[in-house]
Parts: C-alpha cells; sequence; structure tokens
C-alpha cells in the first residue's frame, strides 16, 4: 500500500494503448481497487491456431485482495470478451454494465460455465455506482454501434476521471438514443481532473457520419434489388441488423440470420427488447430454397473476411446451404479493420467471380464507423473540459493524433501523457505522471488452453505454415537401444517426394552418418534427448544447403 499526501490515485492499463483490442484498465487507491472491462484481441495473420488474446491479469493477481467491482462501457468483444478466461482465476466481484452488455457477458459465462458464480449487475444511465469507501462512479450514455455504452465518471479522492469507452457524436441516431450531453457537459462544469478517450479515429478529419444514413443507403438497396440480399455486418451491431430487417420486412423478404455469433447477439437483443422483428419474418436457412429470389434477405458473420466465417464460406463455395450465383447482391456493411484489408478484398473478388453485385463502403454509404472523428473527439474534450488527458484505445498513430487534438482543444501541453500498456500512472490534483512499469503481456487462447502457446511454439507453427515439416522416424530397440532398420522419412508442405526422391536419398545417408557417431549404433537411453537434438540441427543446416529452405525438423525414436 502506499501513502500519500494529497491524496493520488493510480491506473494501470493491461491493455488498449498501442493497439485495437484487449481494453482494461485498473484503478486503485490505497487497499481498494476496480478494473474498467475486459476485452480481446483478435490474432493477426501470422499467430497460427491462436484464437484470441487476452490481456494478462498478474498484476491484478497479485493484489486481488483489493479487488472491489468491475465496470463494463458496452458489450463488444474488445471489452467483455475475456471476462469468461479470467472470472475463474479473480474473487466474486460485481460487473456493473447496461441491460444489453450483462445480456452478452451471461451468454459467455453461460458457455464457460461461470454464469452461477458472476454478480451481474445492471445499471441505468445517470446512476450513480458505490464501489468501495473511496470509489464510485455515475453512468452517463453515449453513441457507439452497439445500444446500452456509458462514459464512466469516476469519483476519486483525487478528483473526477472521466473514461469516455467508445463513443461517436450522432445527433441523429436511429435508436433515438442520444449521447447524454447535458450530464457530460455537468461534469465538465465541476471540474474534470483527467479524461481517458476513444482515440480509433484521431487521424480523420470532421465528423464521424450517422447511423441514419447507413440505414437509408440499406433502405434503397433492398428497394433496387431483384435477386437474393445477402448482407455481412458486425454481429454486436444490433442496430444495423434492426435496420436490415426493417427493410427486408419493408420489402415482404423473409429473413435467415447464419453465423453461431451472429444468431446469439440477435437472440439476445431480441430477448432484451433491442430488437423487434416482425412475426413470421425469420427462417431457418434450410428453408431458402423453397423461397423465389426477390424474397430472400440473408444476414451473415464475415465483414471482416474470417476465413471460416459465413460469407468466406459462401464466397468459396464451399458453405453447406448458400451458393452465390449471379443476379445476387452481397452488401459488406463495415469496413476493415486495420490489418483485414487484404482478406477482405480476396473476398469481394471471389464474390464478384461468381456473378454476385457486390455493394461495399467504398461504393456507397453501407458502414458507420462508431468511433468519432476529429471533430467528435474536440466536442467531447470541450465538454469535459480536463485538467489533464490520456489517449487510449488505438494504435500509437491515433493517440499520437488524439493527444494533439486534446492540446489544440482546452489541455495544456505539460498536462498530456502518452503511456503504453504496464505504465502505471498516479494523480493528484497537481500532478499525473507515470510512476512504474508492470507486466502487460498477451496471453494467448488456443482451443481450450489458455497461456499455454508460447513464441516457441508460434515460430513452429510460423515455419510449417511457410516451409511444411520434415518429419524423420527411427526404429530402437526397447531394451538395448539399437537402431533397428532403416530411417524413414515423411515430409508435409516441404517437397513433393515423388519429385525428390534424390534429394530423401541423401537425407537418409546423413540421418545414417549421425546415426553411426553413436557407440555401435546405439542411442543409449540417456542420450536420447541430445541425440535427437543434434539430429534435428545437422538435418536442418543439410536440408537448408541443399534447398535453401528451413522446414521444421522432427524426430521420433519408435521403441520396439
Amino acid at each position: 500500500m502506499y501513502q500519500v499526501n494529497p491524496p493520488r490515485v493510480r491506473m494501470t492499463p493491461l491493455g488498449g494503448f498501442g493497439a485495437i483490442g484487449m481494453n482494461m484498465m485498473v484503478y486503485e487507491y490505497q487497499d481498494e481497487m476496480f478494473i474498467i472491462d475486459a476485452g480481446l484481441m483478435f490474432p493477426d495473420d501470422e499467430m497460427y491456431g491462436i484464437d484470441l488474446i487476452i490481456p494478462d491479469i498478474t498484476y491484478i493477481k497479485e493484489r486481488v485482495k483489493k479487488l472491489k467491482a468491475i465496470l463494463i462501457t458496452h458489450g463488444h468483444e474488445d471489452h467483455i470478451g475475456a471476462l469468461p478466461y479470467i472470472l475463474g482465476e479473480l474473487p466474486t466481484v460485481p460487473i456493473y454494465a447496461s441491460k444489453l452488455t450483462q445480456g452478452l457477458i451471461a451468454v459467455k459465462l453461460k458457455e464457460h460455465h461461470l454464469l452461477e458464480k458472476a454478480q451481474l449487475r445492471v445499471i441505468k444511465p445517470r446512476e450513480m455506482i458505490k464501489i468501495s469507501e473511496n470509489f464510485s462512479a455515475q453512468a452517463f450514455q453515449v453513441n457507439h454501434s452497439i445500444p446500452g455504452c456509458f462514459l464512466f465518471a469516476i469519483k476519486t479522492p483525487a478528483g473526477i476521471i472521466a473514461h469516455t469507452g467508445d463513443f461517436k457524436v450522432d445527433l441523429t441516431p436511429p435508436d433515438e438514443n442520444k449521447m447524454d450531453f447535458a450530464g457530460i457537459a455537468s461534469l465538465g462544469e465541476k471540474g474534470v481532473l483527467l479524461a481517458f478517450s476513444d482515440s480509433t479515429n484521431a487521424e480523420i478529419p470532421g465528423f464521424s457520419p450517422s447511423e441514419s444514413i447507413v440505414k437509408n443507403t440499406i433502405g434503397s438497396i433492398f428497394e433496387n434489388a431483384k435477386g437474393r440480399i445477402i448482407i455481412a455486418t458486425f454481429a454486436s451491431n444490433v442496430t444495423r441488423v434492426q435496420h436490415i430487417i426493417q427493410a427486408a420486412y419493408k420489402q415482404r423478404r423473409k429473413i435467415s440470420v447464419i453465423g453461431r455469433s451472429l444468431s446469439n447477439y440477435v437472440n439476445i437483443a431480441t430477448e432484451l427488447g433491442y430488437l423487434k422483428i416482425p412475426p413470421n419474418t425469420l427462417v431457418k436457412p434450410q428453408a431458402l430454397n423453397s423461397l423465389p429470389d426477390d424474397k430472400i434477405t440473408i444476414i451473415a458473420t464475415g465483414s471482416q473476411g474470417e476465413s471460416r466465417s459465413v460469407l468466406t464460406r459462401m464466397a468459396e463455395g464451399v458453405h453447406p446451404q448458400v451458393k452465390v450465383r449471379a443476379g445476387d447482391t452481397v452488401i459488406i456493411a463495415a469496413s476493415p479493420i486495420p490489418g483485414n484489408e487484404s482478406s477482405v478484398h480476396r473476398v469481394i473478388n471471389k464474390l464478384y467471380s461468381l456473378g454476385a453485385k457486390v455493394v461495399h463502403n467504398r461504393l456507397m454509404d453501407v458502414h458507420a464507423s462508431g468511433h468519432g472523428y476529429q471533430e467528435d473527439l474536440k466536442l467531447m474534450l470541450s465538454l469535459l473540459q480536463p485538467k489533464f488527458f490520456i489517449p487510449c484505445h488505438g494504435e500509437q498513430k491515433h493517440m499520437i493524433a488524439h493527444a494533439e487534438l486534446a492540446k489544440a482543444v482546452c489541455v495544456q501541453e505539460k498536462n498530456v501523457l502518452m503511456i503504453e500498456n504496464g505504465n502505471s500512472v498516479e494523480l493528484d490534483d497537481k500532478v499525473c505522471k507515470v510512476v512504474s512499469k508492470s507486466v502487460a503481456g498477451k496471453v494467448l487462447v488456443d482451443g481450450l488452453g489458455v497461456g499455454d502457446i508460447g513464441t516457441v511454439v508460434l515460430q513452429d507453427r510460423k515455419a510449417m505454415a511457410t516451409a511444411g515439416a520434415f518429419l524423420i522416424v527411427i526404429a530402437v530397440e526397447k531394451g538395448n537401444g539399437k537402431v533397428v532398420g532403416d530411417p524413414q522419412v515423411i515430409t508435409r508442405g516441404f517437397i513433393f517426394m515423388k519429385e525428390a526422391e534424390g534429394l530423401l536419398d541423401e537425407s537418409k545417408k546423413e540421418i545414417k552418418r549421425i546415426i553411426a557417431r553413436e557407440k555401435e549404433g546405439t542411442i543409449d537411453a540417456a542420450r536420447e534427448k541430445d541425440f535427437q537434438r543434434a539430429l534435428r540441427e545437422e538435418v536442418a543446416e543439410f536440408l537448408y544447403e541443399k534447398t535453401g529452405r528451413r522446414p521444421v525438423v522432427l524426430a521420433v525414436l519408435m521403441r520396439v
């Protein structure tokens, strides 16, 4: 515990700084601690086999007795996705969020058999939350691409801290849930000591477009389409799904929702009243073949070109229920997340080759970002008028651009702080500074494994994906370790064996030479690991000299 005078609050981000995703912020004061958000990040193309990435919570576990609560700004994966993986390592504390966000969290926790343990507390806009003796928070509604999003005003012994979450300024939101300008402005009048704010679109000038523009565009496309409409969007964009449903119903089209995550969001949002679906509008995918093309709408996952998503499988012609054909209109109602551009373009080209008409955000207004542009961010800064400012939720270039906006609007240059994940910041009414650096790594989730995949395994997977594998199998007698017969070689993704018999023969000779170095051609059990290591290294070098390639070399000793 640290004792300071005047009161000093500590904040430590474990994710969300320097990248899009994995948002998590820890707030502390003496023996009290709470968390805002617990998100995940999706892997890049070189993280072979990895399903998702979550924050390393070592920092929290080292102080776990101080934990009082978890606050969630909204229901997107990069803010709630880590919860099922970390709650089992934490004591049971209240989790505060909006009604829709809690519904989405509940689905995740139920799948991981954690729902009964969790204390999910629904909060409403303007509601005050008593977190602990020294911390309280008030929720203020903001616009984003999903309903139920909050800016949290954190009341601390040092002063008020505003944590915006993800937001945009939408003066004509189609769901009529407008940003609470009056409430946020009242914070500025009271005095905001520090603001953390979403930086995702800080490089883009102007105001972000309203979701209502997208609604009108989608309606127009539906009025003019003659065949089937297949539309891919983010599963979590409940408001846009509602627009699609309304447009389809107006044109007397039936709707089929395809994709597990999308179905989950539709079910929960409908159950909680956020989605309104007219009776007899939804049909199962199996029923599509019995309907005329101009009466079909398919809402699918895959707007980011994900390899196993519904839209990608349709584009590749391998989806079991829907085959894209000439006359179809395919709408990709999303913009590519940085890093996904090539995957999205590949899917678009495949759809064109199948004869479909493809509509995407470069052609028409079929997507509006949920993150504010420069003028949105400047308006938020003007409302809050913070003394200190720390940009968050973005890559380095986004946060730097946001820092410059803050300096131009209302924050003195000396009071703008750029930090990284793991930087502990201490704040009082006069000072905001980095005081230490803690562990803030990434935990990789692969199937049921959490944190058991490291750098070496990823390097091997990358090597196998790019250069293939070369497997050596040597039979040895159980009792004396004497080699039996000739070594066998199996390759995958390295060379076509029938066309490289000469290389394989040379490889076997090299392997026999290495075996012959062992005493009387016997591999002693005590030397087994050393022998395998030497065999792998020398064969790998031999193959590189012969081919210029570096496959992963594996050596297996079979006891017979």
